[in-house]
């Protein structure tokens, strides 16, 4: 995650492996961003928490 943040950062492309392929991302300077928080209580499973972050951006 945080190779991925200073790729991003850098204003390189950034290269993510998602299964047994990798895709190589080009985003522009401006990145949109989104960030989800939700938090579940349950008898049978306990508490959870889980933050979900979205990016997006048109290619270069």
């Amino acid at each position: 995650m945080q190779a991925l943040a200073h790729q991003l950062r850098d204003g390189d492309n950034a290269d993510v492996d998602v299964g047994n392929k990798t895709i190589t991302l080009s985003p522009r300077d401006t990145i949109g961003y989104e960030i989800g928080i939700r938090e579940s209580s349950s008898v049978l499973r306990g508490s959870r928490e889980s933050v979900t972050i979205k990016l997006d951006w048109k290619p270069k």
